[in-house]
């Protein structure tokens, strides 16, 4: 996918803001799904298994 914003082109996959990550649900309303998407691939995988892992320990 590819858009451009005030001149910038922004170049990605779109995903949801699911709840992949442990995070708050109420910033995600504001962000757009390209944002999103730049986020979302900005961390690697290896670092989102060990958040996940991490989380899950920290709930139990």
């Amino acid at each position: 996918m590819e858009r451009q914003v005030d001149g910038v082109v922004l170049r990605g996959k779109v995903v949801p803001a699911g709840g992949d990550l442990p995070a708050p649900d109420a910033p995600r309303e504001y962000l757009t799904p390209e944002a999103a998407a730049l986020i979302y691939d900005g961390v690697a995988e290896n670092t989102r298994t060990a958040y996940r892992r991490a989380w899950t320990q920290f709930e139990s």
